[in-house]
């Protein structure tokens, strides 16, 4: 057994790992309408992650506006004119739970309902 500061090969992390061809990422890409078309070029193209390709960041926890792992991008989200809430929709900071950070406030509504409908909020 490897110790954890060796860290691993790249042969073992691609046998864990499946890359879709040329061809079945044109069957995905044929598959979706324009929204899911855009994410799969920004994820497949642009090797964005999955967040950043929708345009939408949620996770739960305490404020998370003074956290130096998420001050400087809740930031640069607001100045880029995200919309910035906690999970309940309410404005961040200390009584607030959570981040829902989303590109406009159509996405941002869609993942409230979404949360809403899965009683997470």
């Amino acid at each position: 057994m490897r110790a954890p500061w060796q860290g691993s090969s790249l042969r073992s992390a691609t046998q864990r790992v499946v890359i879709p061809s040329p061809q079945q990422l044109q069957g995905i890409r044929a598959a979706g309408d324009d929204a899911f078309l855009l994410v799969a070029d920004l994820m497949s193209g642009c090797g964005m992650r999955n967040a950043e390709a929708a345009a939408a960041y949620v996770t739960d926890g305490g404020d998370l506006s003074g956290s130096v792992h998420f001050a400087a991008d809740i930031a640069v989200c607001r100045a880029a004119g995200c919309v910035v809430t906690g999970i309940d929709g309410a404005p961040i900071g200390e009584a607030g739970r959570g981040l829902v950070v989303a590109a406009d406030e159509e996405t941002h509504g869609l993942l409230m309902s979404m949360m809403r409908n899965r009683g997470q909020c």
